[in-house]
């Protein structure tokens, strides 16, 4: 811990071990000794808190370090928008009323910053962070709106043409608006598991569960264990009465664990137990 030159991936390993057991003060005082020498540090700092999501499974430690992590961000656009992309996770992990406000604010925050800083690529980010909390919040046309308006000042944005297409399948806007911006997102960044499973949510949305079986596999082939397309292939199964192989799928006991940690995946798997007959989570 007192070794000046150790690998900053090493020290966030060790300082969210210390959080994780309750030795949080001391994981703190290490990173300030850190700052005062290199500003720079400030970043992996407030990087804690996705760590602590997404490799412990700590949401209340993350909590509260993003609230120590406030002050570290002060009025920088950059560590603003860090904080901000580790609120929209834990709001996406919780699914709670405090931390999606929390996810808002913060994301509202970082574009704030952005723009008195004239920074257009630290707007942007700042700005598919709140289309992102938007969705979370149950809001998706207001999410369409914004990622549109990033493709519009930026056609080349892979991601915000993603969030338009998954916005747009969610606030049951026009599919062909969907299939259209995840078709464009593939043509810019090329086939990834975000990038098809987006366009498998449009061609499901647009009526035609064959083919959107087909891609939601094709995303499943990407990466086996992203639960997103693992629960967009049961969708695609129910829509043509395959009630069975739906069911085999979203009784995974792996998938209905990965489905806990994230919200919008917990509201699908709810509206597909209905439509598959099962009655409750232990079915």
């Amino acid at each position: 811990e007192g070794d000046p030159d150790v690998p900053p991936v090493l020290f966030r390993l060790y300082t969210a071990s210390l959080i994780t057991t309750g030795n949080a003060d001391v994981a703190a005082e290490l990173f300030q000794r850190r700052r005062d020498i290199d500003s720079r540090w400030a970043s992996h700092e407030i990087e804690i808190a996705r760590d602590l999501i997404a490799f412990h499974d700590a949401p209340d430690r993350a909590r509260t370090w993003l609230e120590r992590c406030r002050t570290v961000a002060g009025s920088n656009a950059d560590q603003l928008v860090r904080l901000a992309q580790a609120a929209v996770d834990l709001a996406d992990r919780t699914g709670q009323a405090d931390d999606l406000a929390h996810a808002l604010e913060l994301a509202t925050a970082s574009r704030d910053a952005a723009e008195r800083e004239s920074r257009t690529d630290a707007a942007s980010a700042a700005n598919l962070l709140l289309a992102q909390a938007h969705r979370l919040g149950g809001a998706p046309a207001e999410a369409a709106a914004i990622a549109r308006s990033l493709v519009e000042a930026d056609d080349t944005n892979a991601f915000a043409w993603v969030v338009l297409a998954l916005a747009s399948v969610e606030a049951d806007l026009d599919p062909s608006d969907a299939l259209a911006a995840s078709e464009r997102a593939i043509e810019i960044a090329g086939p990834s598991v975000l990038t098809v499973d987006a366009l498998a949510q449009a061609q499901l949305a647009a009526g035609d569960a064959e083919t959107a079986e087909q891609t939601f596999r094709r995303a499943v082939g990407i990466d086996a264990d992203a639960p997103a397309p693992r629960v967009g292939l049961a969708e695609a199964l129910a829509a043509q009465q395959r009630t069975g192989d739906a069911r085999r799928i979203i009784r995974d006991p792996l998938l209905r664990r990965d489905v806990e940690k994230h919200t919008l995946l917990q509201s699908r798997i709810e509206r597909l137990r209905k439509a598959t007959g099962l009655q409750s989570r232990s079915e």
